[in-house]
């Protein structure tokens, strides 16, 4: 009696274990399945929000070859990379936009917009909105012949001239502040007549604007 009492305890202890089981590997495969799901939608986000830039960038750059540049040559390799970008696109006769995140913080913040991510490295090579890859891309594309056939519709038989209002740096002094990033106004509105001194908001950070006569073309 006491055998079969000790026999049925020690199944009910088993089937308990193997439910106790069951239920965990219930919720564990719930878990993975939810984790999976968070990091599909979380995929597929980013995704749609890159797909979104590109799309801004591609009606907005249309026709343009675009190059973000430093001018800062500290650091020896990312300046001679920058180099060997432009004068792999000067020989192949194409008309292209530097833009130098070392001149203007607005440049940075657009490069980190279009790459989604906080640390960018330069040279970067976009293609009518769309990026086509750093300094090796661009060299391996280059060797290969492929630069050429994709850079073809952007060749220009005219030799490059530089603006001579900003001398290549699509960047000015700030005409209304001189560069000062101060804007002096009177108020009208005190007996004094006291004169007020403001942030400039004509100019970026630095106190430089775009040059109109190189945006313009």
């Amino acid at each position: 009696m006491k055998l079969c009492c000790v026999i049925s305890q020690n199944s009910r202890e088993k089937r308990q274990a193997q439910v106790l089981s069951n239920i965990k590997l219930t919720v564990l495969t719930f878990c993975n399945v939810t984790c999976l799901q968070n990091s599909l939608n979380a995929y597929n986000m980013c995704k749609l929000i890159r797909c979104n830039i590109t799309l801004h960038y591609k009606e907005k750059e249309a026709g343009k070859v675009i190059v973000y540049t430093t001018s800062m040559g500290i650091v020896r390799k990312t300046f001679t990379d920058c180099a060997t970008v432009k004068q792999i696109l000067k020989t192949l006769l194409v008309k292209y936009e530097e833009r130098d995140i070392f001149m203007s913080n607005i440049y940075q913040e657009e490069l980190r917009d279009r790459l989604q991510c906080d640390e960018i490295q330069v040279p970067q090579l976009f293609v009518d909105g769309q990026y086509v890859g750093n300094a090796t891309t661009v060299e391996t594309l280059n060797e290969n012949g492929e630069l050429r056939k994709l850079l073809k519709p952007y060749k220009s038989l005219e030799a490059p001239i530089t603006c001579q209002m900003c001398g290549g740096f699509r960047l000015l002094p700030c005409n209304s502040c001189g560069g000062s990033k101060k804007s002096v106004h009177r108020n009208h509105h005190s007996f004094t007549k006291e004169i007020l001194v403001l942030k400039c908001m004509a100019c970026d950070e630095v106190g430089l604007v775009k040059c109109h006569n190189c945006n313009d073309c």
